[in-house]
């Protein structure tokens, strides 16, 4: 009987190790666009960060821009391009997020912009771009990217939740404590004339990247804590002309949140995206999609 028992324990343990690798929390999205001009190119994966460095010098050597940078289950993956409107490409690393903000000044001085962050290992990553197209950039981090009132009226009252929350946003700014969001942040933003490009999610706080950008005509985000309902929202935007650009995973009072960004351009015409539990798994699909002339343009874990 006692071994019965350390065997049906057994089979429970496996079953959870399993669940927990098919979770909703185990995705590697790609993120893919179809562009007027198809562009060469080309990722790169390690577990060594120092074969990563060595890379993306390596392809500047061949014409290729570093586009994005992404950290997940013990892999950093780099995306390259050729043939954009960056005239300089440039990147700044720190472990200390105090460090960073002063790597990201310096990079300002010699007139780059930032458009992509991620953290991982510990290091505070940034690419930096100059382009005819970017005329200014910015960041802001926020603890919580919905506010502990918005998470409240949602739990408490979400029936009426959309009703209350737009008067309440329409009352209290994003200076109240309570009310301090990542979305306000990027409202905020918006009204300064900025777009969202990048969002990360690290060591408990939403860190924002945006832009003002002459070449894109739109812009929106959704987040969802629903996969699946997050999946129908990017959809819908697609749908309706969107193209997309990042996305992000993250918690907030251990609940998952999924965000996208999209943007309007004539510079694409398509896009997609497509999830396997590990990026190995990902990478028969980014080859289906280079033989569609989509390119490779982003990754989220």
């Amino acid at each position: 009987m006692n071994k019965l028992k350390q065997i049906i324990i057994l089979l429970i343990i496996i079953i959870a190790i399993l669940s927990n690798l098919w979770s909703n929390n185990n995705r590697c999205i790609g993120i893919f666009q179809k562009q007027n001009k198809y562009k060469d190119n080309y990722f790169y994966y390690t577990k060594n960060f120092d074969n990563l460095i060595e890379t993306i010098h390596d392809k500047w050597d061949e014409n290729y821009d570093l586009i994005e940078i992404e950290y997940g289950n013990n892999l950093w993956v780099g995306i390259f391009q050729k043939n954009t409107d960056i005239s300089r490409n440039a990147y700044s690393y720190r472990d200390e997020f105090s460090n960073f903000y002063q790597a990201i000044k310096n990079r300002w001085d010699e007139g780059y912009h930032i458009v992509n962050v991620e953290y991982g290992e510990g290091m505070w990553f940034g690419i930096f771009h100059k382009s005819k197209n970017i005329t200014r950039s910015g960041f802001s981090f926020r603890s919580n990217f919905f506010s502990e009132a918005e998470t409240k009226l949602k739990n408490e009252l979400p029936d009426t939740f959309p009703f209350i929350n737009s008067m309440v946003d329409q009352i209290l700014d994003d200076d109240t404590e309570l009310f301090k969001s990542m979305r306000k942040a990027i409202k905020k933003r918006r009204e300064q004339g900025f777009i969202l490009m990048d969002i990360e999610k690290a060591k408990n706080k939403w860190f924002g990247v945006f832009n003002k950008q002459k070449n894109i005509e739109k812009s929106r985000y959704v987040a969802s804590l629903s996969f699946d309902e997050f999946k129908e929202k990017v959809k819908h935007q697609i749908y309706r002309g969107f193209s997309l650009y990042s996305m992000e995973h993250g918690k907030q009072n251990n609940r998952d949140i999924w965000i996208a960004v999209l943007h309007k351009t004539n510079k694409v015409e398509k896009s997609d995206f497509h999830y396997e539990p590990v990026f190995k798994d990902l990478i028969n699909n980014i080859k289906y999609f280079w033989d569609k002339k989509y390119n490779f343009i982003s990754l989220s874990y």
